[in-house]
């Protein structure tokens, strides 16, 4: 009795026992380029599969991944990996626990068939093939297109942003000096005369005086009087500031009489654009004639063509 116990455990054992039943395994590859082992192992109801740790082959091998797909009487291990190590790779035999469910059984270790897989070259990012001998993975893929190009659009990119501020810095400094980016000068300007002349009839026609835009006109009119002074005399007195501008003042060609309705208009206009005092519309108006006056009184003779 004791005896058919026995041969029906072993029967049994035998029957339910882990094993592998099949190994798939691919002929060749490409470095970098996945492919997969598949493995059928049998399992008993009472046994559950666990994959060995992969580490000690990263030189030539790695382990991208490590699916289990179960079915009714067996699990199917299939190995993600990525060889490195043309023109061929040694697959070295992978370890899978066999760990009983139950308490009363005992883990059994299983494993693959080590083997060969061709490893003779490398797809590039252009789609062709090239030669590879490369001893370990830092080493695969000497020429990484995709990086150098990424590199090369980063310094390309860089250039063309300097460029841009560059560009931009002089455009600035051009239209300051009412000339294009190339230098030249932009639509013919009206003679310094004219140009303020212009701006002073504008705010005749305008009414801005009627209209209580007292203090915008307070402004204009120092716009106007600093731009005429500084094309008529070829001065930077654009810019300035009052105390600078009274320094042209005292020191240029202007008539006594000229120069003291220059000096009236700063002291007259200064509390008005930066104390926020309100200007009154007679006040103004006698800036706006003060301002005309000069304009017309330094208007440049005019050049005949005998002098010319």
């Amino acid at each position: 009795m004791n005896r058919l116990v026995l041969l029906l455990l072993i029967i049994t054992h035998a029957l339910y026992s882990a094993e592998i039943i099949s190994q798939t395994n691919p002929e060749s590859t490409a470095v970098h380029s996945p492919f997969t082992v598949e493995l059928k192992v049998k399992l008993s109801p009472t046994e559950k599969l666990i994959p060995a740790d992969s580490a000690g082959w990263q030189k030539t091998l790695s382990i991208n991944a490590v699916e289990l797909k179960p079915s009714d009487s067996s699990v199917s291990v299939i190995y993600h990996l990525s060889a490195y190590a043309p023109p061929t790779c040694s697959i070295p035999s992978f370890s899978v626990y066999s760990v009983p469910t139950d308490s009363g059984g005992k883990a059994d270790t299983l494993k693959t068939t080590p083997f060969v897989i061709k490893v003779n070259s490398i797809i590039t990012d252009t789609g062709a093939v090239a030669s590879a001998e490369f001893g370990d993975p830092m080493a695969a893929g000497k020429f990484p297109v995709k990086k150098v190009i990424g590199f090369l659009f980063t310094v390309l990119l860089a250039a063309l942003i300097v460029l841009g501020i560059a560009a931009l810095i002089r455009w600035y400094i051009m239209k300051r000096k009412d000339k294009n980016f190339w230098g030249q000068e932009l639509n013919p300007q009206l003679p310094p005369y004219d140009e303020a002349m212009l701006a002073l009839v504008s705010i005749e026609q305008n009414k801005m005086l009627e209209t209580g835009q007292l203090k915008e006109v307070v402004f204009l009119l120092s716009v106007i009087l600093k731009r005429y002074i500084g094309r008529r005399y070829e001065c930077a007195v654009q810019e300035s500031t009052s105390s600078e501008f009274r320094k042209w003042i005292s020191s240029s060609s202007l008539s006594r009489e000229q120069k003291n309705l220059v000096e009236r208009f700063i002291s007259e206009t200064d509390p008005m654009k930066f104390a926020n005092i309100m200007p009154g519309l007679s006040e103004v108006g006698s800036l706006f004639n003060d301002v005309k006056s000069f304009v017309i009184d330094t208007k440049p003779a005019e050049i005949t063509k005998e002098e010319k």
